[in-house]
């Protein structure tokens, strides 16, 4: 059965992050902002670091999270997903609502996808975490190096047939000075009936 987009509401800023898990030391940064900009923001490279273009001095996990309100007019047989910008191999995990474990991850056109229909309330917030070293590279692994392994308990889906999605990653992720966040996209999407 394949999907059909519905809609698609962008989390825009401001977004709060912090670096790594274990504190509750949140940083509010309105987007779109440069990556660079955030990770100074956050402390983790000097403003007048000397790093070479793609800032690989900037090492550790950065957490940002977002509020939200439940989708209007969501009705049964509805998915909804939400769709971070960025390759997969950068995002160590997803977790909504407060979940124990990240929620599991397919690879997306846009980014990495996570399924989020079963766990919607009235209010929301989804907290991403990112891989820093991996998201300043263009590559998935860095020569010489062993792939990141997942956020504890992370289970890496290989397709998001249900998004309507291609397994395949990012081909041209290349984050260079400049490029920005400028947050999450939800997706809804609903059955096709013509495919029924």
């Amino acid at each position: 059965m394949s999907q059909q987009l519905l809609h698609t509401i962008r989390l825009a800023g401001p977004w709060e992050f912090q670096i790594g898990r274990g504190t509750d030391d949140w940083t509010t940064i309105k987007l779109p902002a440069e990556w660079r900009a955030i990770v100074e923001s956050l402390g983790m490279v000097g403003r007048e670091s000397e790093e070479p273009a793609h800032f690989r001095g900037a090492k550790g996990d950065v957490l940002a999270r977002r509020r939200f309100q439940r989708p209007t007019g969501l009705d049964v047989g509805m998915q909804v997903w939400v769709v971070m910008p960025v390759p997969d191999h950068a995002v160590a995990g997803l977790w909504f609502n407060g979940s124990a474990k990240p929620l599991a991850k397919c690879a997306h056109p846009q980014g990495t996808a996570f399924d989020i229909t079963d766990l919607l309330q009235s209010s929301n917030v989804v907290t991403i975490e990112f891989d820093i070293d991996r998201l300043m590279t263009d590559d998935e692994n860095r020569e010489g190096e062993a792939p990141a392994d997942p956020a504890p308990g992370i289970n890496v889906a290989t397709s998001c047939d249900s998004a309507g999605a291609s397994p395949s990653r990012l081909d041209a992720w290349d984050l260079k000075p400049g490029s920005t966040f400028s947050g999450a996209l939800i997706e809804i999407r609903t059955a096709d009936a013509a495919s029924e």
